[in-house]
């Protein structure tokens, strides 16, 4: 099996933990980090190509493909730029933060032809397939509803750690209940209305 070039724009959390799963892989090769922090990402991964800016990468070291963990407000303008050289992507969830730009990247992957995959990695999870194909089945009976509360609690430091988590495309529905609405999507079936109520009472951020 031909080994696959890898590069990883993003290097903050979830990122780091890619960069993990791509060092344990014998088929995968790490071409190139980007990440606005080049020095402090270098310093950290001694032995990897790091580029400040991204296009860098992707000209430079011309991976395969590229694993997208920027801030959630940059998946698209990233995804765009593969697209545009033909650099398959896994994006990390959410796609992007507004239906335009997802838009926008769905035109930019097929016009360009290359394969793109969103990191909802609950999807693969065997209890959840089993889950599905239990109802898919009608193993458990017809389906008729579904009753869920969802619940989280994020300390001080989350937003403080990455600021970008407070502002516009970031809070808790896009970074952590898209979880729970894709499980939704996959093993019950797409949505086809919602009714909600905003607030950003409790600490007063521009989003929820």
């Amino acid at each position: 099996m031909k080994t696959i070039a890898i590069g990883v724009i993003g290097a903050g959390l979830i990122g780091r933990k890619h960069l993990a799963k791509i060092a344990a892989h014998p088929d995968f090769e790490l071409v190139g980090i980007a990440d606005v922090n080049a020095e402090q990402v270098a310093a950290q991964n001694p032995d990897a190509r790091v580029f400040a800016d991204y296009r860098a990468m992707l000209d430079e070291a011309r991976p395969d493909a590229v694993i997208i963990a920027s801030p959630n407000q940059l998946h698209a303008e990233n995804g765009v730029e593969c697209a545009r050289r033909g650099i398959h992507i896994l994006i990390e969830k959410p796609v992007t933060d507004r239906l335009e730009t997802a838009t926008a990247l769905i035109e930019a992957t097929r016009a360009a032809g290359i394969r793109s995959l969103v990191g909802h990695h609950r999807r693969h999870h065997r209890q959840v397939a089993t889950l599905r194909a239990l109802l898919n089945e009608g193993r458990i009976g017809d389906l008729v509803g579904v009753s869920a509360i969802w619940a989280v609690h994020k300390p001080e430091a989350y937003f403080k750690a990455a600021p970008w988590r407070t502002q516009a495309g970031g809070g808790p529905v896009l970074i952590n209940l898209i979880h729970e609405i894709d499980f939704l999507r996959f093993s019950v079936g797409e949505i086809v209305a919602v009714g909600a109520v905003l607030s950003n009472r409790r600490r007063g951020f521009p989003v929820e």
